[in-house]
């Protein structure tokens, strides 16, 4: 009897075990999808948002579900209060779109609504920007929320860190450079998974990795040596907000 519970442990184990590796295996596959080319032959005019994720997810060949019902938008370049929409229905616009990528498209779908994507176990999800955020246990004021704050799934295999910092820059607005005084050849190579995580989060990641660190300016990151960088803070100070003083009655 205890032989026959012992071998059911075992190939629980074992089940549970080939489970995670599927779970790990879909993740992957769908890392890497969103990095692939994905193009738009034909322009997009005031499609519903469902119609045109519809779309993207036959051709791409994966399976997108809406975690959102309503939410409040202020069209581009309308002014007033916001409206508050079926997210479902929202008319979609996309012009003609070649040498991009799926991310870029689910991007530029997904910014007018506040919105964002994430690779789940076996589909992608889309859910706002608050939302996702707490998924991943961050929480970024709306008014300091911008590119580098965006989440990025990015993979990367025994790769030296010229090309995973070139290949990362591809994704992102976002100028990613790493300082010429960084002597990269000496650096092993890097082997990286991000999954729904921040861009600033993910380059100082890499920074850590190659005990290197990072000087962050508006709409750039320059990775370079710790000293380099303890410098640059000293000669450049952040600014202190002031404290705000509560009146205690």
């Amino acid at each position: 009897m205890i032989r026959i519970v012992a071998v059911l442990v075992v190939l629980g184990c074992v089940v549970a075990d080939v489970r995670a590796d599927e779970s790990i295996s879909r993740i992957e596959e769908l890392t890497k999808k969103v990095q692939e080319p994905f193009s738009v032959e034909k322009a997009i005019e005031g499609a519903p948002l469902e119609s045109v994720l519809e779309f993207i997810s036959l051709r791409a060949n994966v399976t997108i579900l809406i975690d959102l019902e309503y939410r409040e938008v202020r069209p581009r370049g309308a002014t007033g209060e916001p409206e508050k929409i079926e997210i479902r229905q929202y008319p979609v616009s996309l012009s003609e779109l070649r040498g991009v990528t799926l991310s870029t498209v689910l991007r530029l779908v997904l910014d007018p609504l506040d919105a964002t994507y994430l690779i789940m176990p076996d589909h992608i999800m889309i859910t706002s920007n608050t939302l996702a955020e707490k998924h991943i246990g961050r929480d970024v004021p709306t008014a300091k929320r911008g590119h580098k704050q965006s989440l990025i799934q990015f993979q990367q295999k025994k790769q030296p860190i010229d090309t995973v910092v070139d290949e990362l820059s591809k994704l992102t607005p976002v100028s990613i450079m790493i300082a010429p005084q960084v002597k990269t050849k000496d650096i092993e190579p890097l082997t990286v998974w991000f999954k729904n995580t921040p861009l600033d989060v993910a380059v100082r990641t890499i920074a850590e990795m190659a005990d290197l660190d990072v000087i962050e300016e508006p709409n750039l990151f320059l990775i370079t040596t710790p000293e380099r960088a303890k410098a640059w803070r000293e000669k450049h100070p952040r600014p202190i907000a002031p404290m705000i003083k509560s009146e205690v009655k």
